[in-house]
């Protein structure tokens, strides 16, 4: 019995490309980079923030110390645009307040830098209240890494397998895998069914409200 849902931020709850996008094409501005329009931006988010800068920079320009300077930019650029653009995809909401009225407990857990998975969802969500909201604290740690997964199933006093972890890529599947989790994946995000797909024991939804037949 699922007594607890994780949720992906980005491309699970919500809908944050064009943020990102502008963020990202700031810095490259910054720096007389060429920028890059909503659907490369989409082929290079799911793995954090540092990754993105990583694929965004030109070649040659994305060394380690290249890209932990831009990314410091990044950060500052995203911290004055977080919520610009962004909002929760349709029936997100919705989907969010019937859980909240079956008693499951819910949780965020995200590759995307803590300050702004903190300040979005509080931004987002204001009624909500959720087991805990982590964000992206290291390289190490991060998904698929299950040590956060597994913490807040902990912190929501969950045997994790009786957790669902609900998220929009290939890395968000394995983080529920390597957490012992079911899985869920979305086809509304950044990846389409055919990219999912790949993971054959994997269940792909269309709609938020499919989510409540794997209660």
């Amino acid at each position: 019995m699922i007594k607890c849902v994780i949720f992906d931020l980005d491309g699970t709850l919500i809908n944050t490309l064009e943020d990102l996008r502008d963020a990202t094409n700031d810095v490259l501005k910054e720096y007389g980079y060429p920028i890059h329009d909503l659907i490369s931006i989409k082929g290079m988010v799911g793995y954090g923030g540092f990754k993105l800068l990583e694929s965004a920079l030109p070649a040659g320009k994305n060394g380690q110390r290249e890209i932990e300077e831009a990314f410091e930019k990044f950060k500052d650029y995203y911290e004055k645009r977080m919520t610009n653009k962004t909002k929760p995809y349709e029936e997100i909401k919705e989907l969010i307040l019937e859980l909240e009225k079956r008693g499951i407990q819910i949780a965020v857990h995200t590759n995307k830098p803590q300050f702004a998975a903190t300040e979005i969802v509080r931004t987002l969500f204001p009624d909500t209240s959720f087991v805990d909201v982590i964000g992206y604290r290291s390289e190490e740690t991060k998904k698929p890494n299950p040590h956060f997964t597994l913490e807040i199933a902990s912190k929501a006093g969950v045997d994790p397998k009786n957790c669902l972890f609900v998220g929009d890529s290939l890395p968000d599947y394995e983080t529920g895998k390597n957490a012992g989790m079911k899985i869920v994946l979305v086809t509304w995000g950044f990846r389409d069914r055919e990219h999912l797909a790949q993971k054959k024991d994997a269940h792909l939804i269309d709609h938020p409200n499919e989510l409540l037949t794997f209660l």
